[in-house]
């Protein structure tokens, strides 16, 4: 169990540096501007991930995002999802929109070469990191767009072997 984001971004992080061949992430929102590091600009995903698949010739990101999120989740990226980061032939971005009518799509799912996967209540999207402190006053826990926020207590699970291969 990774307690808080901080705690899941490191792991996550750590897993897409050594990811292989395929990065699939669920999600109920995205903000291709969050960075899994705060204090570092090249883990923001929209960099991160096509310096990925520019570094490994087969390695293909795999992006299933809530159609509804653009508009009315915590990001709200309609214009940051179609800029240049997911023009890359191997980062295959789509937007579900396949659930009734004022349904969610509500996964917050990872999976990096179907042998390690998370699955819990972390979105990779803005206002989301904490530590397991909570301290008011964090200097870290800023969106860069929206300045400071609340303190944010929810957990991931990672799995590797055969669960991670049913989740995959």
């Amino acid at each position: 169990m990774l307690i808080d984001a901080a705690a899941y971004y490191v792991a996550l992080l750590q897993a897409f540096r050594q990811a292989r061949a395929r990065i699939m992430i669920l999600g109920w929102d995205f903000d291709p501007r969050m960075r899994l590091d705060p204090a570092d600009p090249a883990t923001e995903l929209r960099r991160l991930l096509y310096a990925l698949v520019e570094r490994r010739p087969d390695l293909h990101v795999h992006l299933l995002i809530w159609d509804v999120s653009l508009v009315f989740g915590p990001s709200r990226t309609l214009d940051q999802m179609f800029d240049d980061w997911q023009a890359h032939p191997r980062i295959h971005f789509h937007l579900d929109g396949r659930h009734p009518f004022v349904a969610a799509h509500h996964e917050k799912i990872v999976c990096v070469d179907d042998a390690l996967a998370f699955a819990g209540g972390i979105d990779l999207t803005v206002k989301r990191w904490d530590t397991p402190e909570h301290a008011p006053a964090d200097p870290r826990r800023t969106d860069a767009h929206d300045g400071p926020y609340s303190a944010v207590h929810d957990l991931q699970m990672a799995v590797g072997g055969e669960a991670a291969r049913a989740v995959a």
